[in-house]
């Protein structure tokens, strides 16, 4: 039932489909999730179709991603795209850490003077 549910080129919709929703490409993903690019961009470009072991390290990599709609095409691309992406959210606690370790040395700064 797998393969035949597999077999045709609705895989390959869905993943563009996600890939968009997400805001990145099949390249991008991979490298960001370490899955293989090559395998990714041939299966977004309906050059081969996608494996169960591909499928689940897709949705793995990104939890954001509804493995029903991968699967099936059924609801929505993403489970819940209000979410931020992690990455992102690394980034931004980041930068807001060096924003605060700043303030606080001025602060420490302007209290000895």
């Amino acid at each position: 039932m797998f393969a035949a549910i597999m077999a045709d080129k609705s895989a390959q919709i869905r993943l563009q489909t996600v890939l968009s929703a997400l805001g990145t490409t099949a390249n991008a993903f991979g490298l960001q999730h370490g899955l293989n690019i090559q395998t990714l961009y041939n299966i977004a470009k309906g050059r081969r179709k996608p494996g169960f072991d591909i499928l689940q390290a897709i949705c793995k990599a990104e939890p954001r991603i509804s493995a029903e709609y991968l699967l099936r095409g059924e609801g929505s691309p993403l489970r819940h795209p209000e979410i931020i992406n992690p990455t992102f959210t690394a980034d931004q606690l980041r930068s807001l850490q060096a924003d605060i370790d700043a303030l606080i040395a001025q602060r420490l700064a302007a209290l000895l003077a």
